[in-house]
This record gives C-alpha cells, sequence and structure tokens, in this order.
C-alpha cells in the first residue's frame, strides 16, 4: 500500500530524488558553459550554455570528440591535457583557447579542466568561460602602449626618467642619439654614468634637490659614447608615489653645446635689432575724436590688422579696458589744455582675425610719443615698438642677477691684471672681502705649487687673444689649498683691442679629490689595500724597464692561498675579509719596502722583488713568505684557523723577458707546488710548460664538449630490498674525449669545479636525469622509478638549486619523488645559513635527498639530524670489507642501525658480489647498488635492462 501511495502521488517526497533533480537543473541552466567528458574524449553530457556557444544542439553533441569544439591550432593541447587528466597524471587545468562556434568563428575563452571520480570511471568537467572582451582589451592596451612609446621617441629633446635610488628607468630615442649610446647602455644603471666628470657637480647639487623642489631647471655635461662632453639643459620635475613620498624625477633635456656660438649669435641679434629699430619707420597715426583717421603700414603690423581696414577705429579699442580708461583721460585733459607728458610707455592688444575682435590680453609694448595737437581734438602720434627692447633689459638684469648669484666665481681684470670686479661666488671661495680684492691682482690666490712656466705661458696666450684654460692648486686667505678651474677670455673693444680679461673660475677640489679616489679604486684593491692586477702589472712593467737598464733579475712570486674557501665557507665572508688583511699584513712585513704586494683576486696574491740577490737570498724570502702563511690566523673575534699558501716563482731574465710570460710562468710553477701536496713552493722550470699546455688543452676540449653538450650520463641500477627489482638509478657523467677515448670524472670532474663548468655539467645530469625518468616512467610497472643525482656542494652554495629542480621536473612532467639528490658526506660540515636554506626548500618541494659515501669524512651527525636528508648511502669502501676479518661488518650494522634511529633509508653501495648480497641481506638495508646489478649504462641499454625480467 505504501508504495502505491507514492506512486500516486499521496506519500512523502523523495528528498534524493529531488536534490539530483535540483543538481541537474543547475548544471543545465549555468550561466557558464560546461560538460562532461568520458574516458574516450567524448561528450557524456553538456548544459544549454555550452549548446549555445558551440552553436549546436544537445543531441548533436553527445556522444561526439571534443576536440573539434577546438580551433585547430588550439586542439592538440586540449587533447594532451584531457589523456593527463583521464590518466591521473594531472589535477586541474586552466588554460586560454580558442572555442570554435557553429558558424566556425573563433571565441577566446578559458577552459578550466577538472577531473571526477564516478562509480563508472574517472571523467572530466570542461568549464569555458568567454574572455574575447578581454583579449580586445588587451589587444588596445598594447597598441595605446606602442602609440606613446612611438610619441615618446618622436620628441625633439631628450626624455629621462630617474627612480628615487638614482638609476635610469627610461630614455628616449633622442636622449640616445645626444650621446651616442643604446638604451640598454643607459636603462637600469646609475644615472651618473652617463655624466661626464665635469658636470658631476651640478648633476649631483641638483638630484639631492628633488626631494625638496618639484621643478628645477639647471645645465650640466653628458657623456658621449667617444668620451666627449654635450653640454645640455635639464628641465626636470619630481615624481611621488601614491603616497606623496619621494619617487624619482624626470627631465627634459635639451642640447646647448653651442652655448658659446649662440651667446655670440645673441649678441649679433641684438645689433641687428637695434640696426633694424633705427632703420624701420615708426608706427604713424592720425587720430580724430577718438578714432583713427590714418595709420601706416607700421601700426598695421604692430596691431596684426591691415591698414585697410584701421580707419573708423576707436583708438582705445587695442588697450586694455583699464588701460582704455586711463587713454581716455590722458585724452581728455589733452583737450582740456593741460600739459601733459610727451612720451610714455603702454601695452597693446593684437588682432585676432578668428573672433574678429582684438585679443583679450596685450601683447606689444609700445613708447608713443604725441607729436603735436592739430585742429579740434585730432592728434598725430608715433608708436615705437618697445617690446624686444624691453626683453633684451629683462635679459640684461637676469644676466647681471646670474653672474651675481653664479655658482661660479667670476672676476673681470683690466689689460694689465688689476681685478675691478669680483661676484659673491669667488670671494666665497677665496675668503676675501670686496675691499680686499678690488684693485689687487689674482696674485693673491698663488700657493706656489704651480710652475712659473704655466703661469708665463698663460700670459703670453691670452695676451694674444686667445682663451686659456687651466688648473691652479691656489690658497684661500685662510691658507687653505684648493683647486681651482679657470677659463680666461680676453674681451676686446669694437676697434679690436684688448681692455679686459674675465676669469670664470670654479672650485674643483671637491672633483679632484674624488678623481683621486676612483684612481685609488682603480688601482688598489678594496679590501687589503694592497696594489691590485692594473697597479701590480703596471710596477712590473716599470721593474723590468730598470732591470733591463741596470742588467739585474726581477723575481716575481705567485701565491695561492690554502684552505682559504673552506674558511669562507663555514665562518662566512666577514671573516674571510678578515684573513685577507691579516695574510697582506704578514705579507707586507715579510718583504722589503721596495717590494711590492698585490692581490690579483680572490685568494691569489704576487709579489715583486727587484735585485733579489743571490738564489740563496730569493729561497730566504720564499721561505719567510711561506712560513708567515703556515702560523695561525685569528678572525672571526679570536677563531684560530690554519691555511698555508702555494707559491711559484719566476726569474727575470731567465723565465721570461715581459710581464705576461713571468705572470704566467709563476702562476704554472704555483700550481706544481699545490699539485705536490701543498704548503709549499717551486721555482719555474721549462718542462711545467708542457704540463700546463696539456691542461690547457683538457680545459678547452672540456668547454667544448659541454658547449656542444657531449657530455654523456650513464645510469646505474638500484634494486629494491630483495636485490632483484629494479627500483631506481644513478645518474653518472661521462666524457668520451674525441682523440684520448674516456675520461675518468675523477679527472676532468675538479678541472670543470676549477674552471666553473660545474654549474653546466651539473644542469645537462639534472636535465637528462629527469628526461629519462619521465620515459622509463612510462614504461608498464615502472610507474615508481626514480633517478638520483649525485651534487656538488659548491653548486649547493652557488646556485639557485631549488629553482633548478623545480623548473626540470616542471619541463618533464615529473613528480618530486621521482627525483634524489645526493650530496658528498662534507656537506655536514658547512654550517653556513645558504646551504641550509636550499635544503629545506628542495625537501619542501618533496625531493628525497641522500648522504652519499657515508662514513669517508668526520661528519656531523647532529647536522646529519638537523638537515631534511631521506637517504643515507653506506660507503663502497665498507661494502667491499664486510666479508674480512674485523670490524667491516660491525661498522655496515651501526651505520645502518644509526640511520634507522634518524628515520633514514639505506641504500649500500659496490654490491659486486652474491656473497656481499647474502651477508647484507640481514642489515635490514632498503636498496642495494653495483656492479652485482649492472654497471653505469647508457640510457638505451638501461632501458633495455628494465624490459627484462627480474633477477632470480
Amino acid at each position: 500500500m505504501q508504495g502505491e501511495k507514492r506512486r500516486g502521488g499521496v506519500g512523502p517526497p523523495d528528498p534524493t530524488r529531488d536534490a539530483w533533480a535540483e543538481l541537474a537543473e543547475v548544471f543545465a541552466s549555468a550561466p557558464v558553459a560546461q560538460g562532461l567528458v568520458g574516458p574516450a574524449g567524448t561528450w557524456l553530457k553538456v548544459n544549454r550554455a555550452l549548446c549555445r556557444l558551440l552553436g549546436r544542439e544537445e543531441q548533436e553533441l553527445l556522444g561526439e570528440d571534443v576536440a573539434p569544439a577546438m580551433a585547430p591550432e588550439d586542439r592538440a593541447r586540449l587533447v594532451e591535457r584531457l589523456d593527463h587528466l583521464l590518466a591521473g597524471r594531472r589535477g586541474s587545468l586552466l588554460f586560454d583557447g580558442r572555442v570554435l562556434t557553429g558558424d566556425g568563428f573563433g571565441v577566446w575563452c578559458t577552459l578550466a579542466l577538472a577531473p571526477l571520480e564516478t562509480a563508472r570511471g574517472r571523467r572530466v568537467v570542461f568549464q569555458a568561460l568567454d574572455i574575447s572582451n578581454r583579449r580586445s582589451v588587451e589587444l588596445l592596451l598594447r597598441n595605446s602602449e606602442q602609440r606613446y612609446r612611438n610619441i615618446f621617441n618622436a620628441l625633439a629633446e631628450g626624455y629621462w626618467e630617474v627612480d628615487a635610488d638614482g638609476i635610469t628607468v627610461d630614455v628616449n630615442d633622442t636622449l640616445c642619439a645626444m650621446t651616442g649610446l643604446k638604451r640598454e647602455q643607459i636603462v637600469n644603471r646609475p644615472a651618473r654614468e652617463t655624466i661626464a666628470a665635469d658636470g658631476l657637480a651640478s648633476f649631483d647639487h641638483n638630484l639631492d634637490l628633488r626631494r625638496r623642489t618639484a621643478t628645477r631647471s639647471y645645465e650640466t655635461v653628458l657623456k658621449r659614447r667617444d668620451g666627449s662632453g654635450l653640454a645640455v639643459q635639464m628641465l626636470s620635475t619630481t615624481l611621488t608615489d601614491g603616497e606623496g613620498g619621494f619617487d624619482g624625477s624626470f627631465a627634459i633635456v635639451v642640447d646647448i653645446s653651442t652655448r658659446k656660438a649662440a651667446e655670440i649669435s645673441l649678441r649679433a641679434s641684438e645689433q641687428r635689432y637695434l640696426t633694424l629699430v633705427q632703420s624701420l619707420q615708426d608706427a604713424l597715426v592720425l587720430i580724430r575724436k577718438g578714432r583713427f583717421e590714418f595709420a601706416n603700414e607700421a601700426f598695421a603690423r604692430l596691431i596684426g590688422r591691415p591698414a585697410e581696414e584701421i580707419p573708423g577705429m576707436s583708438a582705445f579699442d587695442m588697450f586694455t579696458p583699464t588701460d582704455a580708461r586711463l587713454q581716455r583721460e590722458r585724452h581728455r585733459r589733452r583737450l582740456a589744455g593741460q600739459p601733459m607728458e610727451p612720451e610714455y610707455e603702454i601695452q597693446l592688444r593684437r588682432w585676432d582675425r578668428s573672433l574678429d575682435r582684438f585679443e583679450d590680453k596685450p601683447s606689444r609694448w609700445v613708447r608713443v610719443h604725441i607729436a603735436d595737437r592739430l585742429d579740434g581734438d585730432t592728434v598725430i602720434g608715433t608708436l615705437r615698438d618697445v617690446t624686444e627692447a624691453k626683453r633684451i633689459e629683462a635679459d640684461l638684469r637676469k644676466l647681471s642677477r646670474a653672474i651675481e648669484q653664479s655658482p661660479v666665481g667670476v672676476i673681470i681684470t683690466n689689460a694689465q691684471g688689476v681685478i675691478e670686479y669680483a661676484n659673491p661666488k669667488f670671494l666665497a671661495d677665496s675668503g676675501y672681502e670686496h675691499t680686499e680684492v678690488i684693485g689687487a691682482t689674482p696674485r693673491i690666490l698663488r700657493s706656489g705649487l704651480t710652475p712659473p712656466d704655466v703661469i708665463r705661458q698663460m700670459w703670453l696666450t691670452i695676451q694674444a687673444g686667445q682663451p686659456w684654460r687651466c688648473e691652479f692648486q691656489n690658497r684661500r686667505k685662510t691658507g687653505e689649498l684648493y683647486w681651482d678651474m679657470t677659463l680666461v677670455q680676453p674681451i676686446r673693444d669694437p676697434e679690436g683691442r684688448i681692455t679686459h680679461f674675465v676669469a670664470i673660475k670654479e672650485d674643483i677640489t671637491a672633483r679632484k679629490q674624488a678623481d683621486r679616489q676612483v684612481w685609488e679604486q682603480a688601482n688598489f684593491d678594496a679590501i687589503t689595500r694592497l696594489p691590485n692586477r692594473i697597479l701590480f702589472t703596471d710596477r712590473l712593467g716599470q721593474a723590468l724597464m730598470r732591470a733591463r737598464r741596470t742588467n739585474e733579475e726581477v723575481a716575481v712570486v705567485f701565491i695561492d692561498l690554502d684552505r682559504f674557501k673552506a674558511v669562507n665557507d663555514t665562518l662566512g665572508h666577514e671573516a674571510g675579509d678578515e684573513l685577507l688583511v691579516a695574510v697582506a699584513q704578514r705579507l707586507t712585513e715579510s718583504v722589503r719596502e721596495s717590494d711590492t704586494v698585490a692581490r690579483l683576486a680572490g685568494d691569489e696574491f704576487t709579489l715583486i722583488l727587484p735585485s733579489p740577490g743571490s738564489h740563496a737570498d730569493l729561497v730566504a724570502v720564499v721561505r719567510r713568505v711561506l712560513e708567515s702563511l703556515r702560523a695561525p690566523f685569528h678572525v672571526a673575534h679570536g677563531r684560530e684557523v690554519l691555511i698555508g699558501g702555494s707559491l711559484g716563482v719566476a726569474l727575470y731574465p731567465r723565465d721570461g723577458d715581459s710581464t705576461g710570460e713571468l705572470i704566467r710562468n709563476a702562476d704554472t710553477a704555483m700550481y706544481r707546488a699545490k699539485e705536490s701536496g701543498r704548503n709549499a713552493y717551486r721555482f719555474f722550470e721549462p718542462t711545467m710548460n708542457a704540463e700546463m699546455v696539456a691542461r690547457t688543452n683538457m680545459e678547452t676540449d672540456l668547454r667544448r664538449a659541454v658547449a656542444a653538450r657531449q657530455i654523456e650520463v650513464h645510469f646505474q641500477p638500484m634494486v629494491d630490498a630483495s636485490g632483484k627489482a629494479v627500483i631506481g638509478a644513478e645518474a653518472l657523467v661521462r666524457w668520451v674525449h674525441p682523440t684520448a677515448g674516456p675520461v675518468p670524472p675523477a679527472e676532468f670532474l675538479p678541472i670543470a669545479e676549477e674552471i666553473g663548468l660545474g654549474p653546466d655539467i651539473g644542469h645537462i645530469v639534472l636535465d637528462c636525469a629527469c628526461r629519462q625518468a619521465a620515459a622509463w616512467r612510462a614504461l608498464p610497472g615502472r610507474e615508481h622509478l626514480f633517478v638520483s643525482v649525485n651534487v656538488a656542494t659548491r653548486q649547493l652554495m652557488e646556485d639557485d638549486l631549488a629553482t633548478m629542480v623545480a623548473t626540470a621536473l616542471d619541463e618533464h612532467g615529473l613528480p618530486p619523488d621521482a627525483l634524489v639528490l645526493e650530496f658528498g658526506e662534507k656537506v655536514l660540515l658547512h654550517d653556513g645559513p645558504a646551504i641550509e636554506g636550499t635544503l629545506l626548500r628542495l625537501a619542501a618541494q618533496g625531493v628525497r635527498l641522500a648522504i652519499d659515501d657515508f662514513g669517508t669524512a668526520a661528519a656531523s651527525l647532529r647536522r646529519l639530524k638537523r638537515f631534511p636528508f631521506a637517504l643515507l648511502k653506506v660507503d663502497r669502501s665498507f661494502i667491499r670489507d664486510i666479508l674480512e676479518e674485523g670490524d667491516g661488518a660491525l661498522l655496515v650494522e651501526a651505520m645502518v642501525a644509526m640511520a634507522r634511529k634518524l628515520k633514514l633509508g639505506v641504500v649500500a653501495e659496490g654490491v659486486e658480489t652474491e656473497a656481499q648480497l647474502k651477508r647484507l641481506s640481514g642489515q635490514s638495508c632498503d636498496m642495494f647498488q653495483g656492479f652485482l646489478f649492472g654497471p653505469p649504462l647508457p640510457p638505451a641499454a638501461f632501458g633495455d635492462l628494465l624490459a627484462k625480467p627480474p633477477r632470480d
């Protein structure tokens, strides 16, 4: 009965059925196009929004392949992502593509694909969001940006934007043309690098004023590519951030390099103007009853209205309302016979033809002269345009103020050198009062340090009418010395006679000090204050020149510190710098004052020993230097370190006749000393060159091999605890020399590390390992295969290893647990935060970390526990001794037990016999590796190995 009631509709509703019906209606009516894709890549369900987007009916789509819904160029991407999701290799995916509508038109959509597990298996939810409007906006923005850049680069003046730190943000093509530099040579570099030395003072001063003055105009000098200077006017404006804070500045840059010519041109223009004013007719007007009766062409040009249109026009319309009232009052008083000034100045407005009236603002100054009064109220007046004269007068006032307020000193003397004028800047620089300077000569500044010949040559030059520029070291009134850049220019009268001299004097003391500082920075090491490579080479060249004249010897000693890098890595760079300073002091104390101690780079020092004496004398000096390096050093708040050094000695003229040859041979001898066990010295011998050539050739060939990706990667199998199934592979680098054949890694890897190829080789190995792992994991039954890659400690410290690993995994579609990174046990000896941070980032990514060759170094177990390692590899030397009498088996057992306590997996390396495997089988090892299971194999051979059944 209950069933019948429900079928008849009188029973209670079924909530589950109603919920599914509501969900189906939500799916069907959702505004976002949605569909459900089955394992075969066909539509299982589609909603109405998707049907509208595709222009198809629901029955037409169901059962059809999904790919045709996309534009042809986007189909492969869609199919690839659907395959990944249906196979369970990816989570949700999001990408942009074009969906084809019913009329074949492509609509840009953001596609969201998400896996869905159902009772019938894995499905993929397909959603498409129309973003065609957004793409249109993006295109408009790109076009707008291009138009802005075209306008920006078309500016006739230079444009220069600088951020708050003085770094160039942007420049236009005009500024690049001014300097002769490319945009990338200016942008993102300090703005000061584009300023010439004689413009830095002005530039720095105004750069500092940016924070207080919104807009500034000043002059400076740009440094051109060819080394010349270009005088410019900078019209600078301060930029602020969103909160009103200082955010940099931008400047319009105007070329004023032809200033001298412009000044001459200005004077000529003024002279032409005076001549023109004297030769042109003045404006002449006849006014009767307040209206123009006649006006000549000069007046017509003055107000900008044709002469024939002027008669009948009110004489007061060309004035502003205020001036018109004044002129009417003058006219009334004149008619009344009252005395009036015959001349006065007033401003006129010009005729605006487009508006058929006078402009609102006056534009011309004129001097009006009322000639006389005729019959009744008729007057004749002349008007002279004095606008330009008033501008010149204003310019002269500004010029006078500019000289008075000039940032450089200016003095004017008569032809005999007696000072007649001195501006305030000169008085401030010299320290003298105005009364002490006028009537004196520039001799009051002399310090006695300028050679008399220079002063004599100056007078001969300026008296001949030529300008003179020179730097003087003068003395202020206080007795203080200062540097003065002086330009003396003769002034001639109209007959060409020299009547005066004008001297422009700039205090360049700060610049000279800066030049000295730059010279010291260029020639001395910043840490030790010893001569650097540049000054060392120069002094060696001078020593060789003297030795050739005196027929004496010169010894060059090349020093490389031993174990310096370990100090730098373990105690930090500050301790390393302390050590370098201490080494410099000991070396200096170990040689004569006439000798040179220099630091070339890193931990390399050199000595120049002119006239070293006998061989025994030279050996005594070398041993004294070596002993000074062997003694303990105290750095990092008294921490004692021992380093030592390797010394190489080359002697002029026996071992070379040039600086380059001597340095090279001393360096070669140093390498021989280092190879012989370090903390030793060697004199150069000719046979060393052959060995160095062989090493150099090896370096060259290795560089070529890395560049051409001729470095190979072989893979040695790693088997599970049963010793039968291959579950992983260790990637091992190999190099086959084109002529010498296979080169052992122990020979070429140290050289690669020394010449900086270690990171490149590491990247090759990591990329190859990930690529092969991705291919092998696709084989049946090999879904969990992993690869293990060795990483040098130096690479861990210097490179962004975590980013490189994440990139490699992403490029090859590998999960992090498919990769194991092996580090030598010595990594536990390093206590730097950089290493610990990198290891933590790698572990956080899900990559497993392993300690390789465990037991071969005095590692810190405390750090082993602190660092995020997952695996411990027992070194092959312990496995080799496991069958012998003694402690071999006990050591392995102890290592395994310790690893278990630390929750580390254990890999036994170097398993070569069944007996070793049998002995290890009871040690709870997780994995085995060694020639018993297979040697390192090329990728193809390793793939064949994976295809074979497991070992019996």
